[in-house]
């Protein structure tokens, strides 16, 4: 079930709600900060390996415990730590990633990186079209768990919040298994689509002709 962007904080209340990003533009991370100060974000599951990158959320953790000073300069240290850790390790994302923990942490969101870590760093099938499938079913798996929810609408559920690539909720049939579809159709949002409307698909034109398509490249 697509949603608009300004309807996220709200459903937030109702449960979970995924958003879909393309790696390296800012538009899902600034929607999910806008809901963290709003105070509507509990859990935030990221795309990342449950091993390594979550090794980064956990020391964020703790730097920003440790760290003395104002919002602003515990910030500052958050996000000198952050951004030297995640060099390398989640590629075009990293500068909004930064910016999402720096706002995270210190809201006392509950941040995990929600993919099997051998299924996320297999390069040679992880971007596939099984590829994603099966890192879906991975991660929902640890989303199930985490949250003790089996469905999107659970009360456990409520203010949680799925980023992802918007190719892990976009791709339909040859047994894809889709975030939101196998979370009870959950609500989302794909951050390509129109910033101020109501969600659409990414469209192209040639000539008199509009033709949908869909990009595999850069959101995985």
């Amino acid at each position: 079930m697509i949603i608009e962007r300004n309807a996220i904080a709200r459903q937030l209340g109702s449960g979970a709600v995924g958003v879909g990003e393309t790696h390296g533009q800012p538009h899902a991370v600034d929607a999910i900060i806008e809901c963290i100060h709003q105070n509507a974000v509990r859990n935030l599951f990221v795309e990342g390996s449950s091993i390594y990158f979550q090794l980064v959320i956990n020391e964020a953790k703790v730097v920003f415990a440790k760290t003395q000073g104002s919002m602003d300069e515990r910030k500052a240290e958050l996000k000198r730590i952050i951004s030297h850790s995640v060099a390398g390790m989640i590629g075009e994302s990293a500068a909004d990633y930064t910016r999402l923990l720096v706002e995270a942490v210190p809201a006392g969101v509950d941040v995990w990186a929600a993919e099997d870590n051998k299924l996320y760093t297999n390069i040679r099938t992880g971007a596939t079209f099984k590829g994603v499938s099966a890192r879906n079913v991975a991660a929902l798996a640890f989303v199930k768990e985490k949250l003790n929810a089996e469905r999107w609408d659970e009360p456990n559920a409520c203010k949680s919040v799925l980023l992802f690539g918007d190719d892990h909720f976009a791709l339909r049939g040859n047994g894809f298994v889709s975030l939101e579809i196998a979370f009870g159709d959950m609500p989302y949002w794909p951050a390509s689509a129109p910033r101020d409307g109501a969600a659409t698909a990414a469209t192209a034109t040639t000539g008199t002709t509009t033709t949908g398509t869909t990009t595999t490249t850069d959101s995985m």
